[in-house]
């Protein structure tokens, strides 16, 4: 049986792993998020599995996946307007967002509206949240 601790702000699980007790962050401040980690702990555990703890993946690599895929799956003329949209979120994080010709680069960026959003700056997809996401619209009108 795992338990919950919170030091701080972060939320930790406590549990049991071979007659030793041990104690790993969960790199979560939300309380919804860290039961959910513990009930995946507490899974893994009963079934006898190695724990599922946060990785650090990067985002350029999940973007560099997803572009992949959706060039497979979509439509030619929709694929750079996929990356258009993608490069205004995050940046040119990866190769499959840098934009090769350099004639057409300023067009590549999108024109600055009103209520723009800005660059998710963010270095791992694990720390892509909600609280990033709404931090980021504040002012935004759809």
């Amino acid at each position: 049986m795992a338990s919950l601790k919170k030091r701080g702000r972060a939320y930790y699980a406590q549990y049991y792993d071979n007659g030793k007790q041990k104690r790993v962050n969960l790199h979560t401040e939300s309380l919804q998020v860290a039961k959910e980690k513990l009930r995946q702990i507490e899974s893994a555990q009963f079934r006898e599995e190695e724990i599922p703890l946060t990785t650090k993946t990067p985002i350029g690599d999940i973007l560099e996946k997803y572009i992949k895929y959706k060039s497979g799956h979509s439509r030619d003329k929709n694929i750079p307007k996929i990356n258009t949209y993608l490069r205004g979120a995050f940046g040119p994080v990866c190769e499959a967002l840098q934009v090769r010709n350099q004639a057409i680069a300023q067009k590549a960026v999108k024109r600055p509206s009103a209520g723009s959003a800005s660059i998710i700056s963010i270095s791992h997809i694990e720390h892509l949240s909600a609280e990033v996401l709404s931090t980021l619209w504040i002012g935004f009108e759809f």
